[in-house]
């Protein structure tokens, strides 16, 4: 009788030591996202005010923020960036959190443990916290990956994990049924993104508002350039963690030219996209791609003198009282050949200076294009560039 008893106050004890730490996970998570469990659509002005009273600062554009974390624990897993992402009203639709990954995660010790160890710690919190997930697909129609979900009063909270590769939280803020996790259907011709190439009096033409994707620290400069265009077109639950994935994306970062093309052809024809290898940058070719609203992706090398040429592009160029004059201002640039590869996009030209404009995923800094004479870029230029357009 008395070992009866013991077994009926051990599992009293295991039964109220889970409600407590239930109760206080529930507190925890209810001081950082008091809106999760209410579903309460915040504005992107209250969310980015909130999150900077506990020390989180954002930055980015209308639709979408990032934050680094610097190993600050959610769910009771340190990690490493957050997204806040808002819809046309401004009012939050979603917010991812990223913890350990190859990217990020390159320098820790026993990173592919990290990375496995991180997505069992959340699994085992959350289930605690919401009871038993429910399986869910990420990414869309044949190029997805698994993952698993819980209700989280009227939000969802779902887990995206891939092993050895990275784990990513996905917070669905309010939603009866979160179906931006689940494989979508894309009709990209019907995102008329011609509408956001724009013209100045100055000759120059670029499309606006591309989407920015931080790369943070890491060699992520492709994967974070596909996933801007991506946003571009309206597509928006892959993320750059994934194109990591796809296209053998190194640890700490680095993507050849062979590996994001053999990745991004499967990965368009799912969406509806074509990839067309162009060539080096001209003018004429620009023209052609440009002015219909599509983004070029640019292999290049990036140096010092470059980077100058680049920077005074923001301050000196507008200063400029024509494009003619300016034109001739800018016939001394002198660059060296190489440097560090990298990736960015190139959204705009200028045929009467001879300029094309870039844009970086380094963060807010690189939303607006700065420019660069062409004779410059041909110079860092690794001569290879490609579309992805709507088929």
């Amino acid at each position: 009788m008395k070992r009866i008893l013991l077994v009926v106050f051990c599992f009293l004890q295991i039964v109220s030591y889970a409600d407590d730490f239930t109760d206080q996970k529930k507190r925890e998570i209810a001081g950082i996202f008091p809106f999760l469990e209410s579903g309460e659509r915040w504005t992107r002005m209250r969310f980015q005010s909130f999150m900077a009273s506990k020390g989180i600062r954002f930055s980015g554009s209308e639709t979408l923020l990032t934050a680094r974390l610097n190993n600050r624990k959610f769910f009771g897993v340190p990690a490493v960036e957050m997204r806040g992402y808002f819809d046309k009203a401004h009012l939050l639709e979603s917010i991812d959190i990223t913890f350990a990954n190859k990217g990020d995660s390159a320098g820790t010790k026993n990173m592919n443990r990290a990375i496995n160890r991180n997505g069992k710690d959340i699994h085992s919190n959350l289930t605690l916290l919401y009871g038993s997930a429910v399986r869910r697909k990420f990414g869309s129609r044949k190029i997805s990956t698994r993952g698993v979900s819980w209700k989280a009063g009227a939000s969802e909270i779902a887990l995206e994990r891939v092993r050895n590769e990275y784990v990513v939280l996905h917070l669905f803020i309010g939603q009866k049924k979160s179906s931006a996790h689940l494989p979508l259907k894309f009709d990209v011709k019907s995102a008329d993104v011609s509408q956001k190439v724009k013209k100045n009096d100055f000759g120059d033409v670029f499309i606006a508002d591309i989407p920015m994707v931080n790369q943070g620290n890491k060699g992520y400069c492709v994967p974070a350039t596909v996933e801007r265009v991506l946003r571009h077109y309206g597509i928006n639950n892959i993320n750059m963690h994934f194109i990591a994935d796809k296209a053998n994306t190194g640890t700490g970062g680095g993507t050849s030219f062979k590996g994001v093309t053999q990745a991004l052809i499967p990965i368009g024809r799912a969406l509806g996209l074509t990839l067309v290898p162009a060539g080096d940058v001209r003018i004429g070719m620009l023209k052609k791609y440009i002015d219909r609203g599509f983004p070029v992706f640019w292999f290049m090398y990036v140096n010092q003198e470059y980077e100058a040429i680049r920077r005074s592009s923001r301050t000196q160029r507008k200063q400029s009282r024509s494009a003619k004059a300016w034109a001739k201002e800018i016939r001394s640039y002198r660059v060296p050949g190489k440097g560090e590869a990298h990736v960015c996009l190139v959204i705009g030209y200028n045929a009467e200076t001879e300029e094309i404009a870039v844009s970086n995923s380094w963060g807010a800094q690189e939303v607006q294009p700065t420019w660069v004479p062409l004779r410059v870029a041909r110079k860092v230029s690794q001569g290879r560039t490609f579309i992805l357009y709507p088929r």
